[in-house]
């Protein structure tokens, strides 16, 4: 299909690019800086940057993505700007509750864990669950406060990791998650609930155009903490994720699936809107479709 060159298209761009190409041009920039400078001014400049950064992102104990974010709630300014309306235009997005108990979470007397499938290439979709609050689920639920947990990776990279601590994220390891799930939200004093998706970088690395996948096979952990803690699952299925770029799921998988193992590093070869734009998402309509609670909240 013909590329339309619109506003929608050019904020969705600029999204992405900050995102994807911003974080790693930075990282490879300053790298360059440090160890490939001519002169000792440059290489100074690059080793401290690294040094400094490497200590607000990894030897910090206090940094924010281990407790509970830096924000108490997610600021207005930003979910509510006029960037994310057109942002998504692009996408045609549409959020819709299926079940019958949606008074029951309204109560916001429980955590709850939002567990969302499908991963997709970049997830990048989770702005449909905070941005614009008439058209979020925040509408849906008005009692219910949460914090999104996103892989370590990304708070490891500069522009992504900033994005990430601005939209309530915190790191998906398990102690946090755990953290967040017997914690109130500073902001409504409501027990805080919990946005994740269970099928993680396993489910990521089977991205396909062609077909559905929510993988479960094997992801028990989702489970065990929903036990632990107390807190009700509830299904959300994103249609249209698939579907935003083309993949590979072929070529040198069994190597790709070693090394996510491994060093829980996830390869994909895809490719989007345009052949030269390649991290540029498809336009195509995100349909995100949200189930009743499943499971106990005794412990």
């Amino acid at each position: 299909t013909q590329t339309t060159w619109d506003q929608p298209f050019f904020a969705t761009l600029l999204l992405m690019t900050c995102l994807l190409v911003g974080s790693f041009a930075t990282v490879i920039g300053v790298i360059c800086l440090a160890f490939f400078s001519n002169g000792w001014l440059g290489m100074s400049i690059g080793l401290g940057l690294i040094t400094i950064y490497m200590w607000y992102t990894h030897w910090n104990p206090r940094r924010a993505e281990l407790h509970l974010g830096v924000l108490p709630r997610r600021p207005k300014w930003f979910t509510e700007s006029h960037f994310w309306r057109l942002v998504k235009q692009y996408f045609s997005t549409e959020i819709e509750f299926v079940g019958q108990q949606r008074d029951q979470i309204n109560k916001g007397d429980a955590h709850y864990m939002f567990c969302v499938h499908p991963h997709g290439v970049v997830a990048e979709h989770r702005f449909l669950f905070w941005s614009l609050r008439e058209e979020s689920w925040e509408q849906l639920f008005p009692a219910i406060d949460t914090r999104d947990a996103v892989a370590s990776v990304l708070f490891h990279l500069p522009i992504s990791r900033e994005f990430c601590l601005l939209t309530g994220c915190v790191d998906a390891r398990r102690t946090v998650c755990q953290n967040v799930l017997s914690s109130f939200s500073p902001d409504t004093h409501t027990p805080l609930s919990l946005l994740l998706y269970p099928g993680g970088e396993a489910e990521q690395l089977q991205t396909s155009p062609y077909k559905e996948i929510a993988w479960i096979k094997g992801r028990r952990g989702t489970a065990k903490l929903s036990l632990e803690t107390g807190s009700p699952m509830i299904p959300v299925y994103v249609f249209g994720v698939s579907q935003e770029y083309h993949t590979n799921t072929k070529f040198l998988m069994g190597l790709r699936h070693w090394i996510r193992k491994k060093l829980a590093v996830v390869i994909t070869f895809f490719w989007g809107e345009t052949p030269i734009l390649f991290w540029m998402p498809k336009r195509v309509k995100l349909w995100a479709v949200i189930g009743d609670p499943v499971g106990s909240t005794s412990k």
